[in-house]
């Protein structure tokens, strides 16, 4: 009788080696999915370390963008649109970007979300991360919604998550589509969450498609600690 426990016990321990196995190799199949996408930079990491890693990239030739309130965008400029606040960097070769488009941007910033009240509480008042965007700029409309609907068809189906479609507003305004992808979550989003966020609008001449990663946690960001 006692043979038998031990060897029930092997197997259930077997079994949830297993599933643990297949949990951690599927993230990191998605992680290594979500490099490769962002020019294999480490988005999960904290964002000055992402900053370092831009800026000694020895694949892709990045710029920093400084105190600007206009931006060459191939042969187009955007006007009145200023990223002095944020870590901002634009790809030198763009035949290298993720599409064909005129101009390729990387912006870095920091995120903070406030949670509402769950259940007659509020569960956490904050939630703290940083937002890594790829901002891609067209002058042709048909080939900016085009890229847009590949986007996220190929994205969604690459790493195997749902994706939930909508108007992009501002001021209650419609001006382009957005798409939200959960990559993952943990306490229903109240502790931890990753998702990514394509969308296209118009900008003055330009179109710009953005594909933004978004990790949010409990915790503020820190270097030290990773």
């Amino acid at each position: 009788m006692e043979v038998l426990k031990i060897r029930i016990l092997q197997i259930v321990i077997m079994v949830i080696a297993l599933f643990l196995s297949l949990i951690l190799n599927a993230q990191t199949a998605i992680d290594s999915k979500l490099k490769k996408l962002f020019f294999n930079l480490n988005i999960d990491s904290c964002q000055t370390k992402i900053e370092k890693e831009i800026e000694n990239s020895k694949e892709y030739k990045f710029k920093f963008i400084g105190d600007i309130d206009t931006l060459n965008a191939g042969n187009f400029k955007i006007y009145s649109k200023s990223f002095s606040i944020f870590s901002c960097y634009k790809l030198e070769y763009n035949a290298q970007s993720l599409v064909n488009c005129d101009s390729t941007l990387i912006l870095l910033q920091p995120a903070l979300v406030g949670k509402g009240v769950s259940h007659g509480k509020v569960d956490f008042e904050k939630l703290y991360g940083h937002r890594v965007s790829i901002l891609m700029y067209f002058s042709d409309s048909i080939r900016a919604y085009k890229t847009y609907r590949n986007f996220v068809d190929s994205i969604s189906n690459n790493l195997e998550r749902e994706s939930w479609s909508g108007d992009f507003t501002i001021d209650d305004v419609v001006i382009g589509n957005s798409t939200t992808i959960n990559i993952d979550k943990k306490n229903n989003g109240y502790e931890y969450q990753r998702d990514l966020e394509i969308s296209i609008r118009r900008y003055e001449k330009l179109y710009e498609l953005n594909v933004d990663f978004v990790r949010l946690t409990i915790s503020l960001e820190n270097c030290e600690n990773e």
